[in-house]
């Protein structure tokens, strides 16, 4: 494996463990401004698991790499919260290459869809 290839893995699984911090922080001590920001989100989960295995793989994927407690209200938080921003998104497209099955509506569209 050559240095370059070495740094750049190593750049994207500080991201990567940065986001998980940022989602884990709004979701336990900003509870209000995490629901707020995933109130814009569109779209559905596609339950691809990518999100599940940035940085370190969750223990709760079973062998096809689906979520066992996906329905369950043992699910935490962070999990159901997920995406919170369009940064969440763009992680997911950065750790696997996929496009995440949720998307943000803009603060303009918004507006223009309330009135």
């Amino acid at each position: 494996m050559d240095v370059g290839n070495v740094i750049e893995q190593t750049k994207c699984d500080i991201v990567l463990l940065y986001g998980k911090l940022r989602r884990l922080c709004l979701t336990t001590l900003a509870g209000r401004r995490a629901r707020q920001r995933t109130s814009r989100r569109t779209g559905e989960c596609k339950q691809c698991g990518t999100c599940c295995k940035f940085v370190f793989r969750c223990p709760l994927l079973d062998e096809n790499g689906l979520c066992k407690i996906y329905h369950s209200r043992l699910r935490p938080e962070v999990c159901r919260r997920f995406p919170i921003d369009r940064r969440d998104v763009e992680e997911v497209r950065l750790s696997s290459g996929r496009t995440c099955g949720y998307g943000f509506e803009s603060s303009r569209d918004r507006r223009r869809r309330l009135h």
